[in-house]
């Protein structure tokens, strides 16, 4: 360090030795003309201020050691960060390489050779353990919700949980729940089909014909009609059959012994009334998608004749 030999001079003649030490410094490590005429500038400026030669060769030995220092200092610390980045790079630590990559990305982003090459492995290696991260959290959503999906039964549900575990890569967990959508969806149309001829049944026994009746029993009992919708019918059939009995005996021509027809216009009436049912119920089949129910439908429709 330049001598200081008097309070009131001590800032210009510090300033002169750390000029003149600099204009040294780079006169020896440059060669153009310029640096020299500084150098003899800053000398002479220091010689005004009284610091002599030798302080000068002091502050510039002073100021080139603490440049090396600092050097030295910067290297370690990009080798330290380098080494800390590519054992991060080779690892799947997300956190450890995004600390890494925020660490080495201002001191590393500015040198050559290998770095970039460096930053831009371990850019990509934490994109991959990003993008995997997402990938397994959505894997175990999805199957969480799968297996939430399949313990109920909700159709529609079941059928968005099985879409997002095939989207997230499950499709071995997918194949039981798709048995137990097709199982629910069977379950499903059985109901439509039993609720359709369920009406049939009652619209028929509405109508009071034996036949028509026996027939809608025997069809209700084949899809599984509940057994107190059979029972009531198979019971209005029993006094159906006997009041047509009686009914005939008291129209029976004494001569002849053959029995009177019942008039026409009863006959238009109910099978008026019959249409009109198996219509509606065709209209609400052709609504759904029960392939069961539909066909149950069309079958009334057509016994009926609704096209007629």
């Amino acid at each position: 360090m330049c001598e200081q030999p008097g309070v009131e001079d001590l800032d210009v003649k510090r300033r002169s030795c750390l000029e003149a030490a600099r204009a040294l410094e780079e006169a020896r490590s440059g060669s153009a003309e310029d640096d020299f005429d500084k150098l003899a500038s800053a000398l002479d400026a220091a010689e005004r201020a009284g610091v002599s030669k030798a302080d000068i060769e002091v502050e510039a030995r002073r100021q080139q050691q603490h440049r090396e220092e600092a050097t030295a200092a910067r290297q370690l610390r990009r080798e330290e960060l380098t080494a800390a980045l590519t054992s991060a790079a080779a690892g799947d630590d997300e956190e450890a390489l995004s600390s890494a990559l925020s660490d080495a990305g201002a001191d590393l982003a500015g040198l050559k050779q290998d770095v970039p090459q460096l930053l831009a492995r371990a850019r990509q290696k934490l994109a991959d353990l990003q993008a995997a991260r997402c990938a397994k959290a959505r894997r175990e959503a999805a199957e969480s919700a799968l297996c939430a999906a399949m313990e109920g039964e909700d159709v529609p549900v079941l059928a968005q949980a099985i879409n997002e575990a095939m989207a997230s890569g499950l499709g071995v967990q997918a194949a039981p729940a798709n048995k137990r959508k097709a199982a629910l969806e069977e379950v499903k149309k059985r109901a439509q089909s039993r609720q359709v001829m369920a009406q049939r049944l009652e619209a028929t026994r509405a109508r009071g014909n034996a036949k028509a009746l026996a027939q809608a029993i025997e069809a209700a009992i084949r899809i599984g009609v509940d057994g107190p919708a059979i029972a009531r019918a198979q019971q209005q059939l029993s006094q159906l059959q006997l009041s047509e009995e009686e009914k005939v005996q008291q129209r029976e021509d004494p001569g002849t012994k053959k029995a009177i027809p019942k008039g026409e216009d009863e006959d238009v009436r109910e099978k008026k009334r019959e249409r009109a049912q198996a219509a509606s119920a065709l209209s609400a089949c052709t609504v759904g998608a029960d392939l069961s129910a539909l066909t149950a439908a069309l079958a009334w429709a057509s016994e009926a004749s609704v096209a007629e």
